[in-house]
């Protein structure tokens, strides 16, 4: 419980950074503005997957399973792996100036952003590897939080040089950069080995690109479900209604980042811990309670969320654009509630490496929504677009289950029952 209250504590401080940077964007700039920080904040989100590929999906395995005086190496062969694909990824991006998905005025500030906001989520996980979640959290606070923070003290102040575009992207590169200095000194304490040779061990990679392969197709397609309708939006609807969408899919957000801090980075190293040391006991333990709190924690961040958006839209002087949109905000947060329930089977069959399986009901879930966004968004509007979320997740949720149903049975207790 002190674990969760923490996490709760830094992770709310940076979901209350995120929220703020929303509300001074809504309140102080233009819808146009916020659309194209939408747009912007959406490719810097999926162009962190095609750098990472996932491949923290078997580090954090091989950190886990790993002892102590192996976990340095490890780590190092993540970042050469890294150093590798930026190599290679980041020219690959520079279409996204030339077709003015993101101006061309922000192209420095959007590779600052994207190196160090994807340099600082991977230390967040190897932190969430090593168990130590609180400081993990005090990384994603620096990142998200802390500069949002100083911002937002210059902007009640009424600094006008401070209210602009622009300076919300340096301060968001700024926070990035020292999220990502910080964890490279708590690494080098905790660790306390000697740095091993730098040497590119090419079959660990390779062994880490396939295993990594489901999962980075999955996260993509999640990630391609929760941003591409943005671009949709804007070739049918234009940039107003991508700011507005922005506005309310970021709040509706809290729901899924509420569970992931509370609930899930705490609870699926243990589930897989108990896994691979086949303790059922504490496994069928550990997966009731991951139920129990997905389910509890979703509805109610969802009920409160519903309560606030009310007075979150005054404040931003901006009713008559907001307003006439509200349906769509309620939408999202069915959306992100059942996004959330698609994780509990999505994580157990994470930990019983039925990878492939998250891969291919991820992969159509994608393709259904890509399908439902281009139908929906041309008359509905951002209605269509959170819509088309709804369905998608179900459609995850329910496949999911069903893979997990088909599973083998883990060993059951006499007189216990089994956990599916």
């Amino acid at each position: 419980m002190k674990t969760a209250l923490a996490n709760l504590i830094l992770r709310g401080l940076a979901i209350a950074g995120r929220f703020l940077v929303l509300i001074g964007i809504g309140k102080y700039l233009s819808e146009s503005d916020l659309g194209t920080y939408g747009l912007f904040y959406s490719t810097v989100i999926l162009s962190l997957y095609f750098i990472g590929l996932d491949f923290y999906t078997f580090t954090t395995r091989e950190i886990i399973a790993a002892d102590h005086n192996d976990r340095l190496r490890i780590i190092r062969n993540q970042f050469i792996f890294h150093l590798l694909s930026y190599i290679v990824i980041l020219p690959v991006l520079l279409p996204v100036f030339f077709f003015q998905i993101v101006p061309f005025e922000f192209m420095v500030w959007f590779y600052f952003v994207l190196i160090f906001e994807h340099l600082s989520q991977e230390f967040f996980r190897i932190f969430i590897a090593l168990s130590r979640s609180v400081f993990a959290n005090f990384i994603s606070f620096i990142r998200s939080g802390l500069w949002v923070i100083v911002l937002g003290v210059c902007w009640m102040l009424q600094v006008e040089s401070m209210i602009s575009l622009r300076v919300i992207l340096i301060a968001w590169a700024a926070g990035a950069a020292l999220s990502v200095i910080l964890p490279v000194i708590y690494l080098r304490f905790i660790l306390n080995n000697p740095l091993p040779p730098f040497r590119i061990e090419w079959g660990w990679m390779k062994q880490g690109l396939i295993t990594a392969l489901p999962f980075f197709t999955g996260s993509v397609c999640y990630k391609i479900i929760e941003h591409a309708n943005r671009y949709f939006i804007d070739f049918f609807q234009g940039k107003e209604l991508v700011g507005i969408f922005t506005f309310y899919a970021g709040i509706a957000n809290i729901v899924s980042v509420i569970v992931n801090t509370a609930v899930i980075i705490v609870v699926y190293p243990k589930l897989y811990e108990y896994y691979i040391n086949r303790n059922w006991p504490k496994y069928r333990e550990e997966q009731r309670r991951f139920y129990r709190q997905v389910l509890l924690l979703s509805l109610a961040s969802g009920l409160i969320l519903a309560l606030v958006i009310d007075p979150i839209i005054t404040i931003t002087g901006k009713s008559a654009s907001f307003l006439p949109n509200i349906t769509a905000y309620y939408y999202l947060i069915i959306a992100n509630i059942v996004l959330n329930i698609s994780l509990i089977p999505h994580f157990i069959l994470y930990v019983q490496k039925k990878d492939i399986a998250i891969m291919n009901i991820t992969l159509a879930g994608m393709i259904i929504n890509l399908i439902i966004n281009y139908f929906l968004i041309g008359t509905y509007g951002i209605n269509g677009a959170a819509v088309a979320m709804i369905l998608s997740f179900i459609f995850i949720a329910v496949g999911k289950f069903y893979f997990v149903s088909r599973a083998a049975s883990l060993p059951v207790d006499p007189g216990r029952a089994k956990p599916f």
